[in-house]
């Protein structure tokens, strides 16, 4: 999750408007914890001792519901080895668009929305305005023997623990402990299903109605796996060493290169193969860490970010549907990489200028390396093999004692947490090791907004003596903080602590030889290969999956987080917490690997009780007449991506490759559905039957290649009048993902030819748009003589465009030819034309032709590419 300047900067506004003097209930919060009545001094023989004769005590969670946790289903039984079967599913995760996108605290205000429009349901957020991707559920589950584990990727930015218990419910018994739900941590995907407060800063107001279509969406594609089941094969193949150039994903945390003996990132790609027994491909999962942060937080349009087109790319490899997760690894220090980006430079603010045509390049530049571990692990697959799962619910803070790890001589853990004790200012002994107890991290509801350089947000609210204390000295105690940075977003506040940072859990499964070991979180570098060396399997063996059962903030070792940085501000229980949860995930990882099916569950915390139950305020969905109809006329409010001026409802008659297909209709309140739009185009020539385009997989064009935008009218609510909803499909007539014969970057331009039409589908009713034409595209080129030589370059111009076409980029401006053949025509004063075909282009798409005496007479020069778009130039 990440801040923003303006969000910052409205906090400082609140904070110094405030009383400089805050009431007692703020500024005295410590009569009541451990009954401290005076400050303590630090001491350095002995730091941390109490006032002599008062025991301190963890803050209360008299606040706080829990549920006990069910026992592990078939616990007490012996691990069998048995016979693979394996199944598939997806579902679509109906959340409504206006449904605030997740991932950056920057959209909890309006500053970068695209106008002033009412969506009640993102409250003070901005509201998401269409779709790229839509966001999707995507289940394997595997049975051996009498076990059966579900595994879910869901395009989410961060999980909220209860959907896990919830889906467990929905599903049965026999599925206690045993369905792992991971996120996409895409920051361009829709949420609003968290109930924590603390996560709601960037996940937008939590709202029920969003939380039970996630639950459903998981269910229903959990079930669809199950039902699928077949007798299968899996494989696996390990890369230690994926990426070395960077072209995908990169090191952003400088601050711990001295820890790692340089940069580093998460270069392990992990690969998991599943095949029917008869060799027919299922699924494919593939693991390594890469941030969803290309867009940034001023996209309003939901996308799934580059996880999704990582996954776009391998599913458009195989000629079949082939389910493909991308599961997040140590992400937390991990940055997207990426190629063919856009120039924004000139883009009106709210324009929605997004770089997807960067996410396409990563997706792509993933997809090789992927394939061949794929390949890799069709060596040696297992049609029988033994499977474990078990989960646990662990408890965090407010007991301080929780946390200590690395038991013995090493043994580091937290001071008795005493809200007005001052530290002894001592981090690190002469060696460089942690000094423990660690008595600066004195925070007995949690801390957070570690790390940084500067003092903290909420000055009120900082650490007793850590004015002067990197990465302390920027910490907001909860307690005291919280009501002024949750009062930003509007969130509905509690009582401190938070009940939803005081419990998490954790999975760990084997399948056979391979262990699978989750972490609530954003864990980085350091800590996922420290916990693969723990692990009790090899570590090339041992895969870490984060944003998994739950979300807690970012994960590091000690020695890492109070190193500073941006990464130690976004967690609650300070340096030992990432450790701290590794340590269980060991000892999870341990249960897995013995012969005995245990019930984690029993030596485990109660759990948060589901908001599944909880009222629904939003109000109904608009009626909407005039559902599945075309506007004789469009308001100059409806928005569409760059904000150009909209003259008709229906697509031009004639569109160039690479030019843009517009269609606007009126259609139902998001509320109640968001549309679903495919590309259909002509069977026969004129014969007036279209059907769905389909990429090499067989799967139709409906999203990544299609963007969807909405518009309320009016903009603002007016009482209880109903607004009328209007939608914007927008096709950008390049070869969609997965064009057989024509998938590459370079076929770009090559679309086929011939009569295209939108088809749309809402509640209750289906609209066609006016047939257009696909016409060859115009290309840009020009020509320059010298002595008996001309010099032609070609290329292709789509500055309106916004999908990749081409690998280096910028893609709304000039693009050089990048692959021949080139045909080159000259004309000249008088006398018939000459044309040369050339194969091999420079890098700026052009040769150079000796035309001896020939050349002073060239007027015209007009060139094609392979696929016979045109272009000229004039002498």
């Amino acid at each position: 999750m990440r801040r923003s300047l303006p969000t910052l900067i409205s906090l400082l506004t609140l904070v110094a408007c405030s009383t400089p003097n805050p009431p007692a209930d703020v500024a005295d919060v410590a009569s009541d914890i451990g009954g401290d009545a005076v400050v303590e001094a630090g001491d350095d023989a002995a730091p941390d001792v109490a006032v002599a004769d008062v025991a301190p005590m963890p803050a209360s969670l008299a606040h706080c519901t829990y549920e006990p946790v069910p026992a592990t289903a078939r616990a007490g039984s012996m691990v069998s080895e048995g016979s693979l079967r394996a199944g598939v599913g997806e579902a679509v995760v109906e959340l409504p668009v206006g449904t605030v996108q997740g991932g950056y605290q920057g959209r909890s205000s309006r500053t970068s929305a695209v106008d002033v429009r009412d969506v009640p349901s993102a409250d003070v957020f901005m509201p998401s305005v269409g779709i790229e991707t839509r966001p999707k559920a995507r289940a394997l589950a595997l049975t051996a023997a009498d076990e059966t584990v579900i595994f879910v990727k869901l395009d989410a930015p961060f999980l909220y623990e209860s959907v896990v218990s919830d889906v467990e419910r929905a599903l049965g018994n026999e599925f206690q402990g045993k369905v792992i739900i991971t996120t996409s941590h895409s920051h361009g995907s829709m949420a609003q299903f968290s109930a924590s407060p603390v996560l709601s800063l960037g996940f937008g107001r939590f709202q029920p109605r969003m939380y039970r279509r996630v639950v459903d969406a998981i269910t229903t594609a959990a079930r669809a796996a199950l039902a699928s089941r077949v007798d299968a094969r899996v494989g696996f193949a390990h890369d230690g060493m994926f990426d070395p150039m960077n072209m995908v994903n990169r090191d952003r945390r400088p601050e711990n290169d001295m820890l790692m003996g340089g940069a580093q990132k998460d270069r392990d790609l992990f690969v998991l193969r599943v095949d029917a027994r008869d060799g027919t491909p299922l699924a494919l999962v593939n693991v390594f860490g890469i941030h969803g942060t290309v867009l940034g937080q001023d996209n309003a349009l939901a996308a799934n970010e580059v996880t999704g087109a990582i996954e776009r790319a391998v599913e458009e490899s195989f000629d079949r549907q082939v389910l493909v997760m991308h599961w997040q690894g140590a992400a937390g220090d991990v940055s997207p990489g990426g190629s063919g980006m856009m120039d924004c430079s000139g883009a009106m603010r709210g324009s929605q200028c997004s770089d997807f045509a960067r996410i396409e390049s990563v997706g792509r530049t993933a997809r090789d390396a992927i394939r061949a571990a794929w390949t890799r692990a069709g060596t040696g697959m297992r049609e029988s093999l033994a499977i474990e799962s078990v989960t646990k619910t662990v408890p965090l803070g407010p007991d301080w004692s929780t946390f200590s790890v690395r038991q013995g001589a090493n043994r580091l853990e937290y001071a008795p947490f005493r809200m007005r004790r001052l530290p002894d200012g001592m981090i690190f002994d002469p060696m460089g090791r942690v000094l423990s107890p660690i008595d600066e991290f004195n925070a007995p509801h949690g801390a957070g907004l570690c790390g940084a350089d500067n003092g903290p947000l909420v000055p009120m609210a900082a650490m007793p003596g850590t004015g002067m204390l990197r990465p302390y000295r920027s910490c907001i105690d909860v307690q005291r903080g919280a009501l002024f940075v949750l009062a930003v977003g509007n969130i509905e506040t509690e009582d401190t602590p938070f009940c939803t940072s005081t419990r998490t859990q954790l999975s760990a499964i084997r399948l056979g030889d391979v262990m699978i070991a989750t972490l609530p979180g954003e864990p980085v570098t350091m800590l996922a290969a420290e916990l693969r060396r723990r692990s009790p399997l090899p570590a090339d063996r041992t895969i870490v999956v984060g944003y998994a059962q739950g979300h807690m903030g970012y994960l590091l070792t000690p020695e890492d987080w109070l190193l500073g940085g941006y990464e130690p501000n976004i967690n609650l229980w300070g340096p030992l917490e990432g450790e701290y949860l590794l340590e269980r995930s060991v000892e999870l990882m341990t249960l897995a690997n013995t012969p005995m099916r245990e019930n984690a569950a029993a030596t485990g915390s109660t759990r948060l009780p589901s908001p599944m139950g909880r009222m629904d305020t939003l109000a109904p969905p608009d009626a909407t007449p005039m559902a599945g109809t075309v506007p004789a006329t469009i308001p100059s409010e409806v928005f569409v991506r760059g904000r150009r001026a909209l003259t008709s409802a229906q697509p031009a008659s004639r569109v160039p490759r690479l030019g843009l297909a517009t269609f606007v209709w009126i259609g139902d309140d998001p509320q109640r559905q968001n549309p679903r739009i495919r590309l259909e185009r002509e069977t026969a020539p004129m014969s007036g039957m279209f059907a769905p385009v389909r990429r090499r997989s067989g799967r139709e064009v409906v999203d990544g290649d299609l963007l969807l935008t909405w518009t309320p009218q009016p903009l603002r609510v007016m009482g209880a009048t109903p607004r009328t909803h209007y939608w914007v499909a927008e096709w950008q007539a390049v070869t969609p993902w997965g064009t057989n014969g024509l998938d590459e970057v370079t076929d770009r331009a090559g679309v086929p030819l011939g009569r295209y039409r939108f088809h749309v589908e809402g509640a209750g009713w289906m609209l066609d748009s006016q047939p257009f034409e696909v016409v060859e595209g115009a290309m840009a080129a020009t020509a320059r003589r010298t002595g008996t030589s001309i010099a032609v370059t070609a290329g292709y111009e789509a500055r309106d465009g916004w999908r990749l076409i081409d690998e280096r980029g910028p893609q709304n401006r000039r693009v050089p030819l990048r692959r021949g053949p080139l045909r080159v025509t000259f004309e000249f004063d008088m006398g018939a034309p000459r044309e040369e075909t050339i194969m091999t282009l420079d890098a700026n798409g052009g040769a150079s032709f000796d035309l001896g005496m020939q050349a002073d007479r060239v007027r015209r020069v007009i060139v094609r590419d392979r696929f016979d778009n045109r272009g000229e130039a004039t002498l």
